[in-house]
């Protein structure tokens, strides 16, 4: 468990897969993934992130899963980078609305 902040990572800037699934993570803050831009892969399903920050400088994100967090809304072209190809979001707040 490394905490409701996801922090420390920049030690890795050569990291192209990233796992940190149920990791109580809250916030992605603004540091980061500063340095981490070969990130290829990343996954950060099952935790407690409220909103999606930070993540639109990987240019190089192919795969990310957001899946069973608190997220009640994105916007896919703001949020996220061009390269993204394979996005899940599911089990996420703004699944449960009523589409009324």
């Amino acid at each position: 468990n490394i905490g409701p902040k996801l922090q420390h990572l920049e030690f890795f800037e050569n990291l192209e897969t990233l796992f940190l699934q149920y990791n109580c993570i809250e916030t992605i803050g603004a540091n980061s993934l500063q340095f981490n831009i070969n990130l290829q892969m990343l996954n950060l399903s099952n935790n407690k992130i409220k909103e999606i920050e930070c993540l639109d400088h990987l240019s190089n994100l192919a795969f990310l899963d957001m899946s069973s967090n608190l997220i009640e809304s994105y916007n896919p072209k703001k949020d996220f980078p061009p390269s993204i190809i394979i996005l899940r979001m599911a089990d996420n707040p703004f699944e449960k609305e009523d589409p009324k």
